[in-house]
């Protein structure tokens, strides 16, 4: 049996009958490693469209649209792209975001008390200290009144005594309610809270990446990579933004779908639909994808897999009914993270899955994902979509690599 690549021209995709085979581009006739070029072959390096963009110079553009449910990262992850890709942002820029850090840092603190006092009310050892009763009622005070501009020093201070108050962690990390739950980076911004309550504080770009920041409508950006120009779209999460998510398929040009996952939302209820959890809703948002919207290449991303990590040694995944049919060992990590990918797996069963774990606050995270995003959204065909089998005898296609209007096939050869 031996290795060939043919060139499969693609003509009008949805008539079957137009997709002429080629004779093999590459054969193999000597072994796994010795490749013979055909005629055909001999010019690959030459092919007309290459020599143009040699010459010209284009850059050729790639759409890439990010999709997933509400807080599942999507905004983190075009930030930290930008950052890696367009460099950091000038001081100028950085200060723009200093009033959502500060609202973050805040309304993140008063879900806090407030969660407190709640269940403080039916258990003791979830309220906090009657000690910080007077910080507290001065901080909130702060909140009513304040104006554009730092926290001041003092609350800041006072800030640092409610994060470490032992009921105040307490019941932040044993009790899930969607009412009062913390941004996933209200940690970074407490351990940071000395440095951010300073009357000169600029956000460095850490700041930036990993404040909330709440997409409404189409939102877009672009970065350049060698020869590609790639177009990045963040739409909205929400339940209410997802009716303007077909507008950006309308156009048949988007090269590849980012779509991300909270896998550290199997025990966090859905704030809009308390009767299921994040993972629940991007399970069902996934599937709706699948089956609703254009083909189109799909790099399943899991976030928030640091907060994963952490959660794993103290809550079992199978208290998530999507989860509830795992056997493995619930402390394993490889074994459960293995599991919920088979789970979005068996919706999308392509032969070409691409999924990817990720903690999108992460840099060098985000840049090893970004090289099978770019190679992917490259290639630009699925041989699910295209519907392709090969010639008569052949077996399945095991690779494809698309190329103006041919996609090349790696195939085993009978005989």
């Amino acid at each position: 049996m031996c290795l060939e690549i043919r060139r499969l021209g693609l003509g009008n995709l949805s008539s079957p009958g137009s997709r002429q085979w080629g004779a093999p581009w590459f054969e193999e006739t000597g072994g796994m490693g010795a490749w013979c070029s055909s005629a055909e072959a001999t010019n690959m390096g030459d092919r007309p469209r290459e020599r143009d963009i040699k010459k010209s110079g284009e850059k050729k553009t790639l759409k890439l649209v990010l999709l997933g449910p509400e807080q599942s990262g999507k905004s983190t992850l075009m930030k930290q792209l930008l950052r890696i890709h367009n460099g950091a942002l000038d001081s100028k820029t950085r200060r723009e975001y200093i009033e959502a850090v500060n609202n973050d840092m805040l309304q993140n603190m008063v879900r806090l008390i407030e969660k407190s006092e709640h269940y403080g009310g039916k258990d003791a050892s979830l309220m906090y200290d009657d000690k910080l009763t007077d910080d507290i009622k001065t901080m909130l005070d702060f909140i009513d009144n304040a104006a554009e501009g730092p926290i001041e020093e003092a609350i800041g201070k006072i800030i640092t005594k409610i994060w470490t108050d032992p009921a105040v962690q307490k019941c932040h990390e044993t009790i899930s309610d969607p009412e009062y739950d913390l941004d996933d980076s209200a940690t970074y911004f407490y351990e940071n809270v000395q440095r951010i309550c300073k009357t000169d504080f600029v956000p460095n770009m850490e700041d930036v990446i990993r404040v909330r920041w709440r997409t409404t409508g189409v939102y877009q950006e672009t970065f350049t990579v060698e020869d590609h120009v790639f177009k990045l779209i963040d739409l909205g999460g929400q339940r209410s933004e997802r009716r303007k998510w077909k507008s950006c398929f309308k156009d048949g040009d988007v090269n590849a779908v980012l779509f991300m996952v909270a896998i550290s939302g199997f025990n966090v209820v859905c704030k809009e639909d308390p009767s299921m959890t994040q993972l629940e809703e991007a399970y069902e948002l996934f599937k709706e994808f699948t089956k609703e919207y254009p083909p189109v290449a799909t790099i399943l991303i899991l976030n928030k897999f640091d907060l994963f990590v952490n959660k794993i040694p103290k809550v079992d995944i199978t208290d998530c009914p999507l989860l509830k049919d795992f056997k493995g060992d619930c402390r394993d990590i490889e074994e459960t993270v293995a599991y919920i990918e088979q789970v979005f797996y068996q919706i999308h069963c392509s032969a070409r899955w691409y999924c990817h774990f990720s903690t999108a606050t992460d840099e060098a995270m985000v840049k090893h994902i970004f090289w099978d995003v770019k190679d992917t959204s490259s290639q630009g065909w699925d041989l699910d979509i295209l519907g392709v089998k090969g010639p008569a005898g052949y077996g399945n296609p095991l690779v494809a690599r698309g190329e103006g209007d041919f996609v090349y096939l790696l195939y085993f050869r009978p005989g």
